[in-house]
């Protein structure tokens, strides 16, 4: 009897530690290598918005058969002239992204492709292996776009 008891109450204090190993709002938070792994985002949360920004890149300069080659990148497709002459280093291409904690996934956030000069609406979540879903998309719904996948890059 006194076995019994004991396995019950282990049972209930293990029932009621599962929540602290739910997922949380900032697992998001660190550095992602792009698909293709040619450049690394860091994101951080700001309060209550999670943002990220390019922090590496596997080549900081435009290759030989480029218009622009040997010049480091830069914003050259951004639709505001003004912008244009941003490093693509240091960019803040991910932003205002609130975590879901029903969904567990990251929404209402915006993404930028500098390689197009578009932003799109964007919602992010991780799959089984801790890869990050990103699914940008024409519409707020999320139903016209395209998905990538970003993986740890770790420290």
């Amino acid at each position: 009897m006194k076995k019994i008891v004991c396995a019950s109450l282990v049972l209930f204090l293990m029932t009621l530690a599962l929540p602290l190993y739910a997922a949380s709002g900032d697992d998001v938070v660190g550095l992602w290598y792009t698909e293709g792994n040619d450049s690394k985002v860091e994101i951080i949360r700001d309060k209550d918005e999670y943002r990220g920004k390019i922090v590496w890149l596997e080549d900081e300069v435009y290759p030989a058969d480029d218009p622009d080659a040997g010049k480091t990148k830069y914003d050259r497709n951004n639709p505001d002239d003004k912008l244009r002459l941003r490093p693509i280093l240091g960019l803040e291409i991910v932003w205002g992204f609130s975590y879901d904690e029903k969904d567990e996934k990251w929404e209402k956030g915006r993404i930028y492709d500098p390689e197009s000069g578009k932003t799109y609406n964007c919602n992010m979540w991780l799959d089984e292996e801790g890869n990050l879903n990103v699914k940008g998309s024409l519409d707020k719904w999320g139903l016209v776009g395209r998905s990538t996948v970003w993986t740890p890059a770790g420290e």
